[in-house]
């Protein structure tokens, strides 16, 4: 009897408890069709859905996932945003980014002045080298081992230089363009003007490297000139 009276219990309890809410899944299938289902097909959940309850009220939007070219252009966006706070936290305006972009470019001007400078001891070198071969065959006697060797290393430290040099020159010309970049875009951000000091900056830098390195020219011609005197 006390069996029964539980068992009973148990049934009362039971069909008391409210029954579980069904969900609805809304979606376009393969032929481009609207579905309304208790169930959506794996293979269709990257195309996004909509679930509904029994009131028919949507519960929750679940959207497709991007494409490839919509993942590519949200991440191109996001790299973009966050080259701008970059640029917003190194420059407070474009002055800013003329300064720093003039201060590199004069340091990379005197490492080439100072490069240049090493290849004009470097082809005097090399001149003094040859002069002296040259008077050993007019008399009578071959290019000494050692000077054959000094020349040979010396024309390979000529053309690593010139190689040297030129990868600077182009380090230039691609940081003018990285800054000239970052200029139009911080004036954007600031809402700063175009200033003059662009073209000013250029003009500038150009006659001081050229004076030094006809100033280091010219030593060494004046070096060889009193070489070869001798």
């Amino acid at each position: 009897m006390q069996r029964h009276r539980l068992a009973v219990m148990t049934l009362l309890f039971a069909t008391a408890l409210p029954a579980a809410a069904a969900e609805w899944y809304r979606y376009i299938n393969e032929d481009g069709v609207v579905v309304l289902s208790q169930s959506i097909p794996p293979a269709l959940v990257h195309k996004g859905y909509t679930v509904l309850g029994d009131d028919g009220k949507v519960k929750r939007v679940v959207p497709r996932e991007p494409t490839a070219a919509e993942r590519a252009a949200l991440e191109a966006e996001e790299a973009a945003r966050r080259r701008d706070q970059a640029l917003l936290t190194l420059y407070s305006s474009a002055q800013d980014v003329e300064q720093a972009r003039d201060s590199k470019l004069r340091s990379i001007d005197s490492e080439i002045t100072r490069m240049k400078g090493n290849m004009e001891r470097l082809r005097i070198k090399k001149t003094q080298l040859e002069a002296q071969g040259a008077a050993r065959e007019r008399a009578g006697q071959p290019p000494s081992p050692e000077i054959v060797e000094n020349l040979e290393i010396v024309a390979i430290q000529i053309r690593e230089g010139e190689r040297d040099i030129e990868a600077r020159q182009q380090e230039k010309v691609r940081l003018r363009e990285t800054f000239e970049k970052d200029l139009e875009r911080v004036r954007e951000l600031r809402g700063d003007s175009a200033g003059p000091s662009d073209t000013v900056s250029r003009e500038a830098e150009t006659p001081q490297a050229d004076a030094a390195e006809g100033s280091v020219q010219a030593v060494g011609r004046n070096t060889a000139a009193a070489s070869s005197g001798h």
